[in-house]
């Protein structure tokens, strides 16, 4: 009776044994951004893993799994724009070691096929692309992508599915998901001083500290000013020329021309100006570089009243005292002259005026009486 107690014990131990032998192994994969958010724009060529692939590390992705022989193994990552795929990367079927429980994979071990790291066992995992490219997508992205080769801008999802064999023979897919959105700032209008260059208009400037200002939608922005001069006269020219200024990097959309440390505007010459705005990319940083606008300083004190003042430069007086709030004022002004110019009821010449903005600048103020006649 005690024998057979212990056979049946035996025959127990051996079938948990052989369960828990063939019980297969469990997968889960995560993905790290490692800066696919932090860039504005993010180029196509990043996700053609077969030719060059991205030179910046975007993501990470980690692999864990019980123990277990994991075969046929192929990770499909998807770029989702409004659900629908815009670029995928496919590797080749690998196997995932028994002992092997976590390790990790970045985009650039992807397209360099660079060996794993991380494994337990010291076991050489090497994952191989066998297929990348661009989704048959509308005809506008189409057009967007050739024409800027980047992603076009809007809330991405990197979609990863890996699909695997289990050790007893059963498929299995799991999948996961990051969001990132990319923003290809390219905007940068001018708004003064000035007009676009060789457009045939004169823009006169009574100040040598004007105030220059645009409007954009990137971080950095420099602004370069130059010196007109008859051999520069194409914006080639212009660019390969040293500029008699040139900012620190700006975060803001205005700066006034320095006082000090900078080169003194000249009365009766002019001068040329442009705003580069700086782009974070996945392959680095790029430029891009606004329209070159132009303007002539003049010596106020040849100016014997203020009806002597320009429209665009009445206007951009107003920019600078009002901010913002001078654009819903300037749309009011519809087909006006200047006859006289009123400040707390006192007529004042544009040389008044711009000693009055120089005594302001840069100080709380209120303006109680402006009355344009």
């Amino acid at each position: 009776m005690k024998q057979y107690f212990l056979s049946k014990t035996a025959i127990l131990v051996f079938f948990l044994s052989a369960v828990l032998f063939a019980q297969s192994s469990i997968v889960t994969v995560s993905i790290e951004d490692k800066g696919i958010s932090q860039y504005q724009s993010i180029y196509l060529a990043d996700f053609d893993f077969l030719q060059v692939g991205a030179s910046e590390e975007l993501f990470v992705v980690t692999v864990r799994k019980t123990p277990g022989l994991v075969k046929d193994a192929v990770m499909r990552f998807d770029f989702l724009l409004d659900g629908k795929s815009v670029a995928f990367v496919k590797t080749q079927p690998f196997d995932m070691p028994a002992a092997a429980e976590t390790w990790s994979v970045s985009n650039i071990d992807l397209s360099q096929g660079k060996a794993i790291q991380g494994l337990q066992t010291g076991e050489i995992l090497q994952i191989r692309i066998q297929e990348s490219g661009v989704e048959d997508v509308a005809d506008d992205i189409q057009n967007e992508i050739l024409a800027t080769s980047q992603l076009p801008v809007g809330l991405y999802q990197l979609l990863l599915r890996v699909n695997y064999t289990q050790e007893d023979g059963t498929p299995q897919e799991i999948q996961t998901e990051r969001s990132f959105a990319i923003q290809n700032p390219t905007l940068i209008n001018l708004v003064s001083p000035g007009f676009p260059l060789n457009s045939g208009g004169v823009y006169k400037v009574y100040t040598n500290n004007p105030i220059f200002q645009w409007n954009g939608n990137s971080g950095d922005y420099q602004l370069l000013v130059f010196k007109k001069q008859e051999e520069l006269s194409t914006i080639d020219d212009i660019l390969n020329s040293v500029p008699i200024y040139e900012s620190p990097r700006l975060q803001n959309l205005a700066v006034q021309y320095p006082v000090a440390s900078a080169y003194p505007l000249q009365f009766g010459e002019t001068y040329v100006w442009l705003i580069k705005s700086f782009i974070q990319t996945s392959s680095g940083e790029n430029e891009v570089i606004s329209e070159v606008w132009e303007f002539t300083y003049v010596d106020p004190a040849e100016v014997e009243t203020s009806t002597d003042m320009a429209k665009e430069e009445f206007e951009s007086l107003l920019k600078q005292l009002l901010g913002d709030n001078a654009d819903e004022l300037i749309r009011q002004l519809n087909d006006y002259s200047i006859k006289s110019v009123r400040v707390n009821g006192t007529v004042v010449t544009v040389q008044e005026l711009y000693k009055l903005m120089e005594r302001y600048r840069n100080k709380s103020h209120q303006i109680t009486d402006l009355i344009l006649r």
